[in-house]
């Protein structure tokens, strides 16, 4: 047709769509990468047009020996991630059904291998398709695995006994008598499950989530010296994690703190992480003791051959000893036989975990709402020698769906997706165990 002329343009396809949306990010239409590992390795991935300066003749054509500039173009880098289509997939897809089934806000799984620092699953929902990312909110495009900050709950109490044995002041064995309440400054700390007296050791406390345990245990800890393992923990940080837009949660420093602020934090609250956050330290306990970084680029290969591998090479923090990781995956494995996370046992395999139920600040930021809570599982398998740890994190699931705890709401889910991952990964289940 005359006076109509075609120009090719490349364009950036997402053949999976959905698949690890907010993690993989997308290019706008200028193939510059907007969000996600686009935009964190724009530089990488983009490459350099080339350039021709000539003459044309009076049909367009180039005409011969009269160029004055040539460039060729250069090629962009090729990114090979960590992630585990696989695994990615399946918990794509059990995520979005456990968000859906409890008609909850939202919803977010990482999971990771916790001696390298690989993630091998990172998954948000809602989510959307990344070849029609104009057609959804900003909100939805967050990666929530990163950028969700809330108050861990129960979670946390791992962290806390954590740095008590490590500092020698509690042993795992070593008795407390719990009140059904306990009053510190003007908070009244209660049981949820519980309206009796008790005597729990260390690993009761944690297995059963005692809260009066955990602000008893909390309370051998001077105020300083607790907000020093947060911080060794990797509270109030970013992880370092390749990807844009990660929050370093909140921890208050201490000449910030009430008299009541230990106690809460003992049990989560008063405290924020991001789900990346609370993964990572309870790595922390999969490892040994070291707090390492979390990585999503496994190589980048150059066009011109060159190798690089952003992930190796970063060494990790000693935190607790490797006899403190130890005692604290012994406690661990504990509340998933006989406490709260029983329903994240699977047959075979020794599992280690935490539950986590957070009830969410009120609009005024004055309380509590008994009605919209956070609910939360993180551990790792197998207990001797983990190869995968996950968290679980289910914002708002509604309770006309059911009991919405972090047992049996986040647990199952865990579940899924951890017996999945390790048969994945050729770890055969123990015929004793199942």
């Amino acid at each position: 047709m005359d006076g109509v002329l075609f120009t090719k343009e490349s364009k950036r396809f997402y053949p999976h769509a959905q698949l690890a949306a907010q993690t993989l990010g997308f290019v706008g239409v200028d193939n510059e990468g907007l969000s996600g590992l686009e935009f964190q390795y724009e530089n990488v991935l983009h490459g350099k047009d080339g350039v021709v300066v000539a003459e044309r003749d009076s049909h367009g054509g180039l005409i011969p020996g009269t160029y004055t500039t040539r460039e060729h173009p250069v090629n962009g880098g090729d990114i090979y991630l960590t992630l585990d289509k696989n695994i990615q997939f399946f918990s794509d897809q059990k995520l979005k059904e456990v968000v859906e089934a409890y008609r909850a806000k939202r919803g977010t799984v990482i999971v990771i291998r916790p001696h390298s620092g690989e993630i091998l699953a990172m998954s948000s929902y809602p989510t959307f398709d990344l070849n029609k990312f104009y057609d959804v909110s900003q909100d939805m495009m967050r990666n929530l695995a990163t950028s969700l900050v809330y108050e861990p709950g129960s979670t946390f109490k791992s962290v806390i006994i954590a740095a008590a044995l490590e500092e020698g002041l509690v042993g795992p064995r070593q008795y407390f008598h719990l009140p059904p309440t306990i009053k510190v400054a003007d908070e009244v700390i209660k049981e949820p499950h519980r309206n009796q007296e008790i005597d729990y050791t260390v690993t009761q406390i944690l297995a059963h989530s005692a809260n009066v345990g955990a602000v008893l245990v909390a309370r051998v800890l001077e105020d300083q010296q607790l907000y020093n393992y947060l911080r060794k923990f990797g509270l109030g940080e970013r992880t370092g994690i390749d990807l844009p837009g990660e929050e370093r949660g909140i921890l208050p420093e201490v000449k910030n703190w009430s008299r009541s602020t230990k106690a809460t934090i003992s049990f989560g609250q008063g405290i924020s992480v991001t789900p990346l956050q609370l993964l990572m330290a309870h790595t922390v306990f999969a490892n040994g003791g070291i707090l390492i970084r979390p990585y999503l680029v496994d190589r980048i290969v150059y066009p011109d051959g060159r190798i690089s591998r952003p992930g190796e090479g970063k060494q990790g923090v000693r935190v607790v000893s490797e006899d403190t990781a130890r005692q604290i995956t012994v406690m661990l494995r504990e509340a998933v036989k006989n406490g709260t996370g029983t329903r994240a046992e699977i047959a075979g395999y020794e599992v280690v975990g935490k539950t986590g139920t957070a009830q969410k600040v009120d609009s005024d930021g004055l309380g509590y709402d008994e009605d919209r809570s956070i609910v939360s599982f993180v551990g790792f398998a197998p207990a001797s020698n983990p190869q995968a740890a996950i968290v679980v994190v289910i914002d708002e699931p509604s309770s006309s769906a059911g009991d919405v705890w972090g047992g049996t709401v986040s647990a199952p889910l865990f579940k899924e997706i951890m017996e999945f991952t390790l048969r994945h990964l050729r770890l055969p289940p123990k015929s004793e165990d199942l």
